[in-house]
């Protein structure tokens, strides 16, 4: 996780994992990663899971443009 966030800190990161480590899981949260899918998973799972982290992404990168947006209009005020 730490390589991922040095080459794209706004990547989102969903784990895969067959046996899940409880604590490994919850250290790759802890260091960013979005959700996580169990194996075996079927489509219908991982689908639900893109999707919510595709919506979550996609929010947070509107608000950053919006909060980008005000601070430059009240910059150059």
């Amino acid at each position: 996780m730490a390589q991922i966030r040095e080459e794209d800190p706004q990547v989102a990161v969903v784990i895969v994992a067959a046996v899940p480590d409880r604590a490994e899981l919850q250290r790759a949260l802890d260091l960013g990663a979005v959700d996580f899918v169990r194996k075996p998973f079927d489509a219908a799972e991982v689908d639900f899971v893109l999707d919510r982290v595709y919506r979550a992404v996609t929010e947070d990168a509107d608000l950053r443009t919006a909060l980008d947006y005000l601070e430059e209009r009240t910059t150059r005020m």
